[in-house]
């Protein structure tokens, strides 16, 4: 790419992607598991259920039995209760009480539910038509996975439910990619922790609330190594000393841009790093840079927030999936009813533009976020673009996290 070209975001995703290699594989227990990518599909090493088992407290009765004037009978020879083992044969015309969960013995033929059953002088009378009855209540063995299926596929994060299924064909741990580890810093002489006492000129820095949220949604390692004023050497010295630190993906905000102290990208050649992109044709967004420094990735966000906000969403969060080992990485699109007219000053670029996923008598319609609102998602407008109706379908990019394909 040469310097002339400024990518847009589908563009920059792809440049990105091609400078990850998923994290190194480890052994988790399941209890570690949510939210882990599997390595490979991991199969069922046991059937389940592994044994034919009852779906009623009632009677389970063989083949036989003696006919009456309204229905069968049979003699009752037992009980059998959930956790009960080595149930024998049922031999022909007899019954045995069973419950839920129940080992089905051999040779049976149904389970008459309690409610349908009656008792007679130690005998279970049943109708011709709930004995002849299309329901079994039987759970077959191996009728929800048989051994070798795959329970979970390669590339997707596990999920409570894949747990269950995981645990119950025979698994106690999982190979999975490793957790990404994410150091981040802000610049700007102008800015002070939370709780600070600031005089006029200075104000509070807030970003690091966003990197945070980040790490829970996305599931990485996040370390705030602080602040840090505007000089070059400074920058310079926090960025080699966070790069040393293991991290996998660095994380800057503030000092991008053409003016007298945006130093971040300066402080990044310096110290060695290789810059793929210094720009990007979006707005919010566009002083935007990322770069490599050996295997460590590196994004120098701007410094308002929204701009922050966004391109964590779109970006960032989009390259932590793939180190992951995430498949289908990146924001989810969903083409929405605008539940108010939109109107943009100029056209050119594309605009991402913070909004709010409402109901509207049953229907999902969409409004760009008010003044202090936090958005829950994104509207795409494209660069041709700068008017939409009241009513009028636009895309919109949800908010990116380990289990974005199970919104909606």
């Amino acid at each position: 790419m040469t310097e002339q070209v400024i990518p847009d975001l589908e563009t920059a995703r792809c440049l990105i992607a091609e400078r990850i290699e998923p994290l190194s594989p480890e052994a988790v227990s399941l209890e570690e598991g949510v939210g882990r990518v599997p390595v490979q599909s991991i199969r069922a090493l046991l059937p389940l259920p592994g044994f034919d088992q009852s779906l009623r407290d009632g009677y389970v009765v063989g083949s036989g039995g003696r006919q009456e004037t309204r229905g069968w009978s049979y003699e009752l020879v037992g009980e059998i209760a959930a956790g009960d083992v080595g149930a024998s044969r049922l031999a022909p015309g007899t019954a045995c009480r069973i419950m839920t969960g129940g080992l089905v013995p051999a040779r049976s033929q149904r389970v008459i539910p309690d409610e349908v059953c009656r008792l007679r002088d130690g005998r279970l009378l049943v109708s011709e038509a709930d004995r002849s009855a299309a329901s079994q209540y039987i759970a077959r063995k191996g009728r929800q996975l048989q051994r070798g299926r795959v329970v979970a596929p390669a590339g997707r994060p596990l999920r409570p439910g894949d747990l269950v299924l995981l645990a119950g064909s025979g698994h106690v741990d999982v190979v999975v990619h490793g957790r990404p580890r994410v150091g981040f810093f802000c610049t700007g002489s102008e800015l002070n922790l939370p709780g600070s006492c600031v005089a006029p000129g200075q104000k509070i820095s807030g970003n690091g609330y966003f990197l945070r949220d980040l790490a829970s949604r996305v599931g990485c390692q996040v370390t705030d190594h602080g602040l840090v004023s505007d000089r070059v050497e400074l920058v310079q010295e926090r960025l080699t000393e966070v790069m040393a630190s293991g991290a996998d993906l660095v994380i800057s905000t503030g000092g991008m841009g053409p003016g007298k102290y945006d130093l971040v990208e300066e402080a990044f050649v310096r110290a060695g790093g290789r810059v793929i992109y210094r720009a990007l044709n979006v707005r919010p967004g566009r002083a935007t840079l990322f770069g490599v420094l050996g295997k460590t990735l590196f994004f120098g966000l701007p410094g308002p927030p929204p701009a922050v906000r966004m391109l964590l969403n779109e970006l960032v969060a989009p390259a932590l999936q793939v180190l992951q080992g995430v498949h289908a990485s990146g924001p989810r699109s969903l083409r929405v009813r605008l539940g108010e007219a939109l109107q943009l000053r100029s056209r050119g670029v594309c605009r991402l533009r913070g909004a709010v996923l409402e109901l509207d008598r049953g229907e999902c319609v969409v409004r760009s976020a008010r003044s202090l609102e936090s958005p829950s998602c994104y509207l795409v407008i494209p660069a041709r673009r700068c008017r939409y109706r009241l009513g009028e379908l636009i895309t919109v990019h949800l908010p990116v996290s380990l289990f974005s394909d199970s919104v909606f």
